[in-house]
């Protein structure tokens, strides 16, 4: 099966190879009815070895034809480099932008320079070509969110957003809070993760009792990295592991996120295991100095918990500090 990003890949680079190529192709056509650029210096409209400074657009025609042709020839021939031209598809998709609207002035000029001379076939295969170009970038380009309204995160399974016939969708969170989520197993905790990192652009560090592997696998997570609270041993393969007897592993790692990334997003999953390991009030104010790393910066932390692994009376001291989510509109209760 092929997979639909590099499905979507090529078909776009398609596009693109032959938007460059009519681009190019139409500096090399005719303007005017009878000429044909480079190869008739003698007719009443110039060519392009000897073009006046009002006819210096097709030179942006040119160069967008030939740089379209080549960056989307590599993108064909191997999908994955799209990653890494995110910039120069940008900028190509500006470049086209102006292909089209320089074409558009190239129609007029020809028109109103050289009376009783029609359009030549270069002003609309440059103009089609201009528009392919737009077409095979829209979605790095600045008219992207013009064309293309801002999708939803694909990540999140339509699945994950219902648990226990109650549809859940992601709230806003704000910045500089920690927000306790009542649930048995981080299954919200992760909708709200996932659309912070895929449609809001965050960058977020995910500490979890599950195992790395099967958190990707299913949320399919590329660059968020990860550590897996446990003692097992394990090692290889970039697993992360914090061995929850060195909490201060748990906070150092908080802060350093944090350090780079102010407005990081953090999702921090097995607070019951901490607090089975050590008692409650050490985790207590293990978390209080992770809501003061939170606060101090731009940063939303998100923690799952299951509120039958603690008395009535630790559970007022966790919300005291805290916004409490409660999937469904629940209230807070056993």
């Amino acid at each position: 099966m092929v997979d639909p990003t590099k499905k979507d890949s090529y078909s776009r680079a398609l596009l693109g190879i032959i938007g460059g190529l009519l681009s190019f192709i139409s500096v090399f056509i005719g303007w005017g009815t009878g000429t044909l650029f480079l190869s008739d210096t003698k007719t009443t409209t110039p060519d392009v070895a000897h073009l006046p400074i009002e006819f210096s657009y097709l030179y942006i025609l040119f160069l967008n034809g030939l740089i379209s042709f080549i960056l989307y020839s590599i993108i064909y021939l191997s999908p994955g480099t799209i990653k890494k031209t995110n910039n120069l598809l940008r900028l190509l998709s500006s470049i086209n932008m102006l292909a089209l609207i320089f074409s558009i002035f190239g129609i007029i000029h020809i028109m109103m320079k050289y009376s009783g001379a029609g359009v030549g076939p270069g002003c609309p295969t440059a103009i089609v070509g201009s528009i392919l170009g737009i077409l095979a970038s829209i979605k790095h380009g600045p008219v992207a969110d013009i064309f293309q309204p801002r999708e939803e995160p694909s990540r999140i399974e339509e699945d994950s957003l219902k648990y226990k016939g109650v549809d859940y969708k992601p709230v806003e969170l704000e910045d500089r809070t920690v927000y306790l989520v009542k649930e048995e197993k981080p299954r919200y905790s992760f909708v709200l993760f996932s659309y912070y990192i895929f449609t809001k652009g965050r960058k977020g560090v995910c500490i979890s009792r599950m195992h790395p592997s099967k958190i990707k696998e299913r949320h399919k997570f590329v660059d968020v990295p990860m550590f897996w609270l446990s003692k097992a041993s394990e090692v290889g393969d970039g697993i992360n592991i914090i061995n929850p007897v060195n909490i201060g592993v748990i906070l150092k790692e908080i802060q350093n996120f944090l350090k780079i990334n102010e407005n990081g997003i953090i999702l921090l999953d097995g607070l019951e295991y901490l607090i089975v390991q050590h008692e409650f009030p050490r985790i207590l104010r293990l978390l209080h100095e992770i809501n003061d790393a939170v606060m101090s910066s731009k940063g939303i932390l998100i923690l799952p918990f299951n509120i039958l692994a603690v008395h009535e009376e630790e559970r007022a001291l966790l919300k005291r500090d805290m916004q409490v989510i409660v999937p469904g509109g629940e209230e807070w209760q056993e």
